[in-house]
């Protein structure tokens, strides 16, 4: 039973090692400067990880080791998707010019705190409420992009 969970483990740990390859090619996109720095922090995090795998092994010794050791599994591969999703916000901003970098920043602030204070006015029902408005999100896009193709034609094309 032992085995077969740490053996499911370390598929796991398989898994989230390739997870982290894909975040490196994504870096890859970057400038060269640009993917110095990130290498540089993902080396520093993978010497970590490390570092931690090892606490871990103390931690997941024992009778519920096995069980201990599939969840720090699962949560390493919470952890690398994660990164790779930071590494794609990485990439996507070392292309940004600092001002760029300004605006967009004081733009999200601005809607967090406009949607924090819209929070505090919503009823206990929100997550079905919010469910429907996923939905109405959705209808809105779609009907964007009808707007935006009628916007390209002219109006005898439209008749």
């Amino acid at each position: 039973m032992q085995t077969e969970l740490k053996s499911k483990t370390l598929m796991q740990i398989a898994i989230a090692m390739g997870l982290l390859t894909v975040s490196i090619v994504a870096l890859s996109l970057t400038d060269s400067a640009a993917l110095t720095k990130a290498m540089a922090a993902m080396a520093v995090g993978l010497g970590q990880l490390v570092g931690v795998m090892a606490l871990l092994d103390v931690i997941a010794s024992g009778p519920k080791g096995a069980a201990k050791f599939a969840v720090l599994g699962a949560s390493l591969m919470l952890i690398a998707g994660a990164m790779i999703l930071l590494s794609i916000a990485i990439a996507i901003l070392s292309k940004l010019s600092w001002e760029e970098l300004a605006k967009g920043l004081v733009g999200v602030g601005g809607a967090l705190v406009i949607i924090a204070g819209a929070m505090k006015l919503m009823p206990a029902n929100m997550p079905l409420t919010a469910a429907g408005l996923v939905l109405v999100g959705i209808a809105l896009n779609a009907i964007a992009l009808a707007v935006k193709q009628f916007s390209d034609m002219s109006w005898g094309e439209m008749g």
